[in-house]
């Protein structure tokens, strides 16, 4: 029997065998908690038994804190030019959305505004015609009542 690996690169012993085997099956729970599956296990290697006190570790990975310091870092905000009142101002994206907002806000408000006003003028106009025509009734009435009293006055001479 060769002890060699189908490579042909490295000998091969029974813990190597079985973490090559389960690293094909897909399923490392049985290899070796310190050695990835697929890699061979040298029996030469120092095995360090770690206490309670030991299992801690500390590591520090520079791509690990790069990706942390991007996430960390907030984006420029992208600016933009804007003119108001005749002056040309530079705004990012969120005071620009806000200020649109309350423009938008400030139409409707504003359009609401003279709907009321127009309704109100309206309104004022019907109450001049009805004050115009109680007052050509009011002089109506006193023509009247002023001939009818002339004309019993007439008939009881």
């Amino acid at each position: 029997m060769d002890d060699t690996n189908p490579s042909g690169s490295e000998p091969l012993n029974v813990n190597s065998a079985a973490s090559a085997f389960l690293g094909l099956m897909g399923d490392d729970s049985g290899a070796d908690e310190g050695q990835p599956a697929g890699e061979p296990v040298d029996e030469n290697d120092d095995v360090v038994e770690a206490s309670d006190e030991d299992s801690e570790v500390e590591y520090t990975n520079e791509l690990d804190e790069d990706v942390e310091e991007a996430v960390d870092a907030e984006p420029e905000p992208q600016k933009f030019k804007v003119k108001a009142a005749g002056e040309e101002v530079e705004v990012d994206l969120d005071e620009l959305i806000s200020g649109y907002q309350r423009s938008k806000d400030y139409t409707q408000k504003s359009q609401a505004l003279a709907d009321q006003r127009k309704e109100i003028e309206a309104e004022r106009a019907k109450v001049s015609e009805v004050q115009k025509e109680r007052e050509v009734y009011a002089h109506a009435y006193k023509q009247l009542t002023s001939s009818l009293v002339s004309k019993w006055a007439m008939r009881l001479t």
